[in-house]
């Protein structure tokens, strides 16, 4: 078994679940550019965020 299998597996399931609209439940606005997702708050706070770099 491919010993790097287990954590890209779990970085998969986390990309997947939680780098979408669940990490920025309460952003008033979310735009996508590229692979950024650039999220501003109440109070004009900010947040980016990707889901996947190509890496």
């Amino acid at each position: 078994m491919n010993p790097m299998a287990e954590p890209n597996k779990y970085l998969k399931a986390y990309n997947d679940q939680l780098r979408t609209d669940a990490e920025t439940p309460s952003a008033i606005q979310v735009e996508k550019l590229d692979v950024l997702r650039l999220a501003t708050f109440a109070g004009g706070r900010g947040f980016i965020t990707y889901r996947d770099l190509g890496s």
